[in-house]
């Protein structure tokens, strides 16, 4: 395991290394790869619930309050 570690480091080595000799390191960048489907599926998921609140407001006597299901809704929009 040592021998892998010292041999990643003399391949790449860190940028500004006194007597550092290879190639310069490329900056890594991570990025969720299905994140269109996932943003889509949780606008979708709480537009449910904003309708569901709606209809619990407008049915029932002890649904949520208005101001929440107002706000609720502002934030979704």
């Amino acid at each position: 395991m040592r021998n892998r570690l010292r041999w990643v480091t003399d391949e790449v080595p860190i940028k500004n290394t006194p007597d550092a000799t290879g190639p310069t390191p490329t900056p890594i960048t991570y990025r969720l790869v299905m994140y269109r489907p996932v943003t889509l599926m949780v606008f979708f998921v709480l537009g449910l619930v904003g309708v569901a609140l709606v209809l619990n407001l407008l049915a029932a006597e002890n649904g949520p309050p208005a101001a929440f299901v107002v706000l609720w809704l502002a934030a979704y929009a």
